[in-house]
């Protein structure tokens, strides 16, 4: 699949290695951001963020890009994971911090929910933040999820088709 998911405010396509830059790499080593990753308390230079680059086959593990659609900036990321087939995991990350708690971050993750809804006609996404990450934690609530599991770090928010609140439109643009 080689598709861009956009609307007016934010464009959504599979992330490229070529993405993998010195400013991408500042945002992955960004000590409010890099607290809140998988890789936290890690380092990251090219050699680590090629190597979680090269675990996404953009079948059942996909890697996407967020871009601000007018400045034609990289802003973060997102991911999913098929669980089943009606079934995903969908995690997301803002690198530039001038970017987190803005309309950007509800923007790409309301598209880009709507567009898996649609295109995969999935019934259930999950995602799992750190519960101190507020901002995660208020874009996934904002857009519908209902927390269904805590422990002593981490929210579990899950999304079901029948409980979406909301329809986006959107714009999709196959490559090939």
């Amino acid at each position: 699949m080689n598709v861009e998911i956009f609307n007016n405010i934010v464009e959504i396509k599979i992330f490229k290695k070529k993405f993998i830059n010195k400013k991408f790499i500042s945002y992955l080593n960004d000590k409010n951001i890099n607290k809140f990753l998988s890789v936290r308390r890690k380092k990251q230079n090219q050699q680590t963020a090629i190597k979680y680059f090269n675990q996404f086959d953009n079948k059942k593990k996909f890697y996407f890009a967020i871009f601000d659609k007018k400045k034609r900036k990289l802003i973060g990321t997102i991911t999913l994971r098929k669980i089943s087939k009606k079934s995903f995991a969908v995690g997301f990350m803002i690198g530039n911090s001038k970017y987190i708690g803005t309309q950007y971050s509800n923007q790409a993750i309301n598209i880009y929910l709507c567009f898996i809804f649609d295109y995969y006609e999935a019934y259930t996404i999950i995602a799992g933040t750190n519960k101190y990450n507020l901002s995660s934690n208020f874009c996934l609530i904002k857009n519908g999820f209902k927390i269904f599991k805590k422990t002593k770090k981490y929210f579990y928010f899950k999304l079901n088709k029948k409980n979406l609140n909301f329809t986006t439109k959107y714009k999709i643009k196959k490559n090939d």
